[in-house]
């Protein structure tokens, strides 16, 4: 089109940004490795007037950004929260400054939306390094290798 502003984009091309993002993030799971996504956070409400937040990931509503949680293995939605001790704030002796706990809740609460097929990283972790994740997982990848050869061999005999 002659008269399009060339700097606004018109629907066609957030269509085709939409699937190639979906096919992009599609092809990197494909990948042998651990893939990490962050995004930022929106804050939408489900037709029963529940408010939930889901990733700032654009196109029809959220229907995308759920099209992108679908292709996930694990997700969460983490938050970070001072430390508590008896009700009191527990600070650091060597600055002083209160403690603040790394929390990433893997299950649906409240607002907050979560999945893990993995089955090892539970309700939520606390304070978690992603080499922990990623060991947790591979743990159990190992577990389930060893289990199929294990019933393998049983109905060979």
């Amino acid at each position: 089109k002659s008269d399009r502003d060339p700097n606004v984009p018109d629907k066609a091309e957030y269509l085709k940004n939409q699937l190639m993002l979906q096919r992009a993030v599609k092809e990197l799971n494909d990948l042998p490795v651990c893939m990490l996504y962050l995004a930022h956070v929106m804050q939408k409400m489900d037709t029963e007037g529940e408010e939930f937040y889901y990733p700032a990931v654009q196109g029809k509503g959220y229907e995308v950004a759920q099209a992108v949680l679908a292709m996930m293995t694990s997700y969460g939605y983490m938050f970070v929260e001072t430390r508590t001790k008896d009700g009191k704030v527990v600070v650091s002796r060597e600055t002083r400054k209160p403690l603040r706990d790394r929390i990433i809740q893997w299950e649906d609460t409240g607002k907050m939306q979560g999945k893990d097929r993995t089955g090892v990283l539970g309700e939520k972790t606390r304070n978690v390094t992603l080499r922990q994740i990623r060991e947790r997982m591979e743990a159990k990848d190992k577990e389930y290798q060893e289990n199929s050869e294990d019933q393998k061999q049983q109905t060979q005999k």
